[in-house]
């Protein structure tokens, strides 16, 4: 995954040079064979002072996302207008935006159009196996951020004493 520049495209971002001032996002492409429904995977992670907050607006996209935050894994269907959101203290999210009618293939609910402008809890749509694969995300995020040392902080995968993205897969191999 790489750190997010001013020099990147936006992806809708609103007011993109003075938004990195407040969050860090990292995007990362998806495994080719997954590319036909996966536009990519992107991290946020922030850390903003006591009592202050950052209100980030996006233009809104025709994909749905799937998102695992502290909170739990939520599926954001295709929002109805500009998606805002608001952010205090320290947190991170994981999303998977998937490409637009890309998740027609994984839906087993009635109409498309029920998650449309909603955000559902991941594990409500696809019951146990949903509610599993959640844990094991939040886990994995939180062992990862743990066991590399990353915190919204970092700017950089390689600021944390050279480990990168590649040594720790390297590392998981071998446990």
């Amino acid at each position: 995954m790489r750190h997010v520049t001013e020099s990147d495209p936006t992806n809708g971002i609103l007011d993109f040079p003075q938004a990195l001032q407040h969050f860090r996002l990292r995007r990362h492409a998806p495994a080719e064979d997954l590319r036909p429904w996966i536009e990519g995977y992107w991290v946020v992670a922030w850390d903003l002072p006591p009592g202050k907050a950052h209100r980030q607006a996006n233009v809104s996209h025709a994909s749905i996302n799937v998102a695992v935050e502290p909170e739990g894994s939520f599926l954001y269907g295709v929002p109805q207008r500009t998606f805002v959101r608001e952010i205090r203290g320290t947190g991170w999210v994981f999303g998977v935006k998937l490409r637009p009618g890309g998740f027609f293939h994984f839906w087993s609910g009635g109409s498309l159009g029920e998650p449309l402008g909603r955000r559902l809890p991941f594990g409500e749509i696809y019951s146990e196996p949903g509610a599993k694969w959640s844990q094991r995300m939040a886990v994995a995020q939180r062992r990862f951020t743990r066991e590399v040392g990353i915190s919204p902080k970092d700017r950089d995968f390689k600021t944390v004493a050279g480990v990168t993205p590649e040594v720790y897969r390297q590392r998981q191999r071998r446990t």
